[in-house]
């Protein structure tokens, strides 16, 4: 931010600073450990005009949401991680935006909504796709925002079974698919 204001764009610093504002606040309220989806979606894209502001080409995010979902409770900031998460782990080249589709659904069958997020980024190579389904510490601290959303669910929800919580499908250098099942 001391770069913008220092190169004279103090309008995206303005604009940055009220967007860290209205992200801390969403994020830092303490009433709730849920959610609502449209409270999620809201966080999330604050988030996403965060990282705008600071490389404006670097993603292209479309969501669509089932309107039955909009008052539907989810934990906290798993929206904001799974989109943080294909920024961190899909960018290819600064000159080639990630392409980010998320989909939120009603699934009255099974009493839960899924949220599917899908890239077409790097990839994810089969080893850490296992290691993140057997519940396996990753290297250098990557998968923590994947793994502390699996545990939270698993224990709002008293959910033993990791394949009741997520799936994840990718290709190495085409996409990424991760599925997250929030029980209602």
């Amino acid at each position: 931010m001391s770069f913008l204001i220092s190169v004279e764009d103090k309008n995206t610093a303005l604009k940055l600073v009220k967007g860290l504002a209205k992200y801390y606040r969403a994020c830092l309220t303490q009433e709730n450990t849920m959610n609502t989806v449209e409270q999620e979606l809201a966080i999330m894209w604050e988030y996403v005009h965060i990282t705008e502001l600071k490389n404006p080409d670097l993603i292209d995010l479309s969501v669509e949401v089932d309107t039955d979902t909009h008052n539907k409770k989810m934990p906290r900031m798993i929206m904001q991680t799974l989109v943080e998460n294909s920024i961190k782990y899909g960018i290819k080249t600064m000159d080639e935006p990630l392409e980010i589709k998320m989909h939120v659904e009603a699934d009255y069958e099974n009493n839960r909504t899924i949220l599917t997020i899908r890239d077409n980024g790097k990839g994810m190579e089969d080893e850490i796709k296992q290691n993140i389904m057997q519940g396996i510490r990753l290297e250098n601290k990557s998968g923590f925002g994947l793994k502390s959303t699996i545990q939270r669910i698993s224990l709002l929800y008293q959910i033993q079974n990791i394949n009741e919580i997520i799936e994840i499908d990718s290709k190495i250098n085409e996409y990424t698919i991760i599925k997250f099942f929030i029980p209602w």
